[in-house]
């Protein structure tokens, strides 16, 4: 089997956008992330969804995102498939975020459009 093969993760099943738990002083907490990601993965789960809307990606540091996913990575066992989301308002902002990783595993990255929708009757 190829090296390119033997990292390619299929996606499908169940994939999770986990939370990232903060502690009481709003900071990264990291042992209950650590707890989290573990019971998902006993429960099954196919791969896992790190620092999208509902972890808290866009509100945190990007040392605090790196190192979020980093734990995702290490408690998983790299057994899952990993999705860095990535809600940076432009292309160039992602493209950095993404070489700011140093990510050496094949991932999946988006940035959805920022549209501001008006009401059509300007409500």
């Amino acid at each position: 089997m190829s090296a390119a093969k033997k990292n390619e993760r299929e996606l499908r099943g169940v994939i999770p956008a986990i939370i990232t738990p903060l502690g009481q002083d709003g900071k990264v907490h990291e042992k209950l992330l650590e707890k989290h990601v573990a019971y998902l993965a006993r429960a099954g789960v196919h791969g896992f969804l790190v620092n999208g809307t509902t972890g808290e990606g866009p509100f945190l540091s990007r040392e605090d995102r790196r190192d979020t996913f980093r734990i995702v990575q290490a408690v998983s066992g790299r057994k899952q498939f990993l999705c860095l989301g990535c809600l940076l308002p432009s292309t160039e902002l992602t493209l950095e975020e993404i070489s700011a990783f140093n990510l050496s595993s094949p991932i999946s990255s988006w940035s959805p459009p920022l549209i501001i929708l008006k009401s059509p009757r300007g409500k």
